[in-house]
């Protein structure tokens, strides 16, 4: 899969690379891996890992020169802000999986278009087993689990501005869900 990515994006993947432990794996998942595929320019970038989410995003931070804080010590989930306010504001978000592994994870985001993976180790491979870079294509937003919406009812006002922002229809068991 060759993308198109800036020169920030490079500089983030390459950072990261060079601050994650050689034992942990990290991927760039949801949001900015569908930017990705649109060709989009990214500024919010989200990694998931399976250990050491916090002192991965405090090396990050040192690295890029950015600020870091924790959003949430219990689910492991950090970030760090590049040129905080400044109209090239890029937020690095870094947390540990929700579930076991990135499977799990990717089963628990909210659609399909989101539930898409990129292992920074090899990111000319797209780990998609939710088929969202075929609903992207087709223009359709699907839950990536029945109770999407029952785990997280803000998702019902995510997906109308999703609709709206990248202008798809609805698959008929998301508008199902939604009712």
């Amino acid at each position: 899969m060759k993308l198109r990515v800036n020169e920030t994006f490079e500089t983030i993947l390459d950072a990261v690379k060079n601050c994650k432990t050689p034992v942990q794996k990290v991927y760039l998942v949801g949001g900015a891996v569908r930017d990705l595929l649109l060709g989009k320019t990214i500024h919010d970038f989200d990694f998931v890992t399976s250990i050491e989410s916090r002192a991965l995003a405090k090396n990050l931070r040192k690295v890029l020169g950015g600020v870091g804080f924790a959003l949430d010590d219990e689910r492991g989930f950090n970030r760090v802000i590049l040129n905080g306010g400044s109209k090239d504001e890029v937020i690095i978000d870094i947390a540990e999986f929700s579930g076991n592994d990135l499977e799990e994870d990717l089963h628990a985001r909210d659609f399909t278009i989101n539930a898409m993976a990129i292992d920074i180790d090899e990111p000319e491979v797209l780990i998609d087993p939710l088929g969202g870079k075929e609903d992207l294509k087709n223009g359709i937003l699907q839950v990536a689990s029945a109770d999407s919406f029952e785990k997280d009812p803000l998702r019902v006002l995510r997906a109308v501005r999703m609709l709206q922002a990248y202008e798809m229809g609805l698959s008929s068991e998301t508008a199902h869900s939604l009712r």
